[in-house]
């Protein structure tokens, strides 16, 4: 069993100022794979919690940054680690199917 997590990406194609014409398609990425229905859903749901904890965190310190004694390379190691944990966020849709990958 496989989480698929879908999200739209819109490029726009103008040439000119008042041409306001787009494209949007949906990019499809494989999370994570597991044995169960429901060992992916308790894996989604711990990472969607840990990554609205994150993103709580990344806003405190991006607040704080000016104020704040950090070093520059804490606030990289953070930064990242920030950014990587809040990615599962960035699906519009995410859902579940019952597949092998097969290659």
């Amino acid at each position: 069993m496989l989480i698929l997590g879908f999200k739209t990406i819109t490029k726009g194609l103008g040439r000119t100022e008042d041409d306001y014409s787009s494209v949007s398609h949906q990019r499809c990425e494989i999370i994570t794979s597991g044995n169960s229905q429901k060992e992916l859903e308790d894996f989604y749901a711990q990472a969607v919690k840990k990554a609205q904890e994150s993103k709580t965190k990344w806003m405190v310190l991006e607040d704080g940054l000016e104020y704040s004694d950090i070093s520059e390379k804490e606030y990289e190691r953070l930064d990242d680690k920030y950014r990587k944990e809040t990615n599962i966020l960035k699906y519009e849709r995410v859902i579940i199917v019952e597949g092998t990958v097969l290659k």
